[in-house]
């Protein structure tokens, strides 16, 4: 060994094949020891896989041009100081990550895991700027239900039978809620506020309200049947949901914040809640909403409204998850006769709703709009009408 070292170096000096340090070297270890640590911060600040990812990558460069630079162009880069750094850094963004972003990701995680669905709040800890905390203006749904007569029943029961029973209703019917991409809002005695569309939005946002109201309605009969099993009084109850322009956001104080909606779309699906009883329905939607799901789900028009505090007529419809033949038919029917309706065109009108009543025995909505046209057929409205009912009460 110590011959073939003697002959190696010989023949180094005598073909004059030396290793070198040029300034560009230098220079290019400057800035890896300068940029590194800066790269790997910004990498921390995404996620911790791409810290890895990015320090690992790092790495295996520096050596690859390490032992090009040797090989090809008899060139001499430090190995150790760059390395060095590199674990130094990693190491710095590493322990950063730890105390400082997933302690943040940890108390999201905690503030939301009772309001959205676990893997929303997998997507919002994993990306924390898809949540808007200083608010902002979105188009969502937002949905209002509440138990009918739940005052009247629970008189009676103690304050342990009560927290029971209530927990025993609106349980399930939180677990829709989430299992449909919704965030629960906030409980208001018996009844429920949730949204969808934030803080994380999906494009199908709207379908899934729906979707999510119809599910409570069946939920509801399911628990009746075990109300009925236990010889306990069934319930009822009303959804509403709106869709629309809202702020959505932190709101509160530096004592009490929640993460909550405002505007008055969301005043106008606690209108539509309210409504559900006096059109004997468990779920009315928007004219809007009706938009945004009318290709999706059937629908059928009960009214045009104008709801407390407000001039401007809207439109309510109820929907159900699907039809079958006699039911699609009977609906279409009922459309056409509001068609004719809004045309004041009440002597045929009249007809297509006596066929849904004949059809659907004690149907309130066809029963109400057969005695309006009647009504109208005696005393026609005023030229400018428009067919909008005022709501004189919530």
């Amino acid at each position: 060994p110590g011959t073939e070292l003697s002959a190696t170096a010989i023949g180094n000096l005598l073909n004059k094949d030396f290793l070198t340090t040029p300034a560009w070297s230098v220079f290019a270890e400057i800035c890896w020891l300068v940029f590194t640590p800066v790269i790997l911060m910004f990498l921390a600040m995404k996620r911790g896989i791409f810290l890895w990812i990015g320090a690992a990558f790092l790495t295996l460069s520096y050596l690859s041009l390490d032992l090009f630079c040797f090989i090809k162009q008899n060139v001499n880069l430090e190995t150790v100081y760059p390395l060095f750094s590199l674990s130094i850094s990693f190491v710095s963004d590493q322990a950063y990550r730890t105390v400082v972003i997933d302690k943040k990701a940890r108390q999201i995680k905690t503030a939301f895991s009772s309001y959205l669905s676990p893997d929303v709040v997998n997507i919002v800890t994993d990306d924390p700027d898809k949540l808007s905390l200083g608010g902002e203006k979105r188009f969502l749904t937002c949905m209002f239900s509440d138990i009918r007569g739940f005052t009247t029943i629970s008189e009676g029961l103690k304050p342990a039978d009560l927290v029971k029973l209530l927990n025993r209703i609106l349980g399930p019917m939180t677990d829709i809620i989430l299992a449909n991409h919704g965030m629960l809002d906030k409980y208001i005695g018996d009844a429920i506020m949730a949204f969808f569309g934030a803080p994380v939005k999906h494009e199908d946002d709207a379908l899934q309200s729906v979707l999510a109201g119809i599910e409570m309605e069946d939920g509801l009969i399911k628990f009746n049947r075990k109300q009925r099993e236990l010889g306990k009084p069934e319930f009822k109850i009303g959804v509403g949901i709106n869709y629309g322009v809202v702020t959505v956001g932190n709101i509160g104080t530096d004592k009490k914040m929640d993460y909550t909606i405002i505007g008055d779309m969301v005043n106008l699906g606690s209108r539509l809640e309210g409504l559900t009883k006096k059109y004997r329905q468990g779920l009315l939607i928007s004219e809007s909403l009706f938009l945004k799901v009318k290709d999706k789900v059937p629908c059928r028009l009960l009214d045009t409204v104008a709801v407390k505090g407000k001039t401007k007529g809207v439109r309510i419809y109820t929907t159900k998850k699907s039809l079958d033949e006699k039911e699609k038919k009977i609906w279409a029917v009922h459309n056409m006769g509001m068609d004719y309706y809004y045309k004041k065109a009440f002597n045929t009108a009249v007809k297509y709703f006596q066929e849904v009543n004949s059809v659907l025995h004690d149907d309130y909505n066809s029963q109400m709009m057969i005695e309006r046209c009647l009504e109208y057929s005696k005393n026609p409205p005023p030229a400018n009408w428009d067919g909008v009912e005022i709501m004189k009460s919530k």
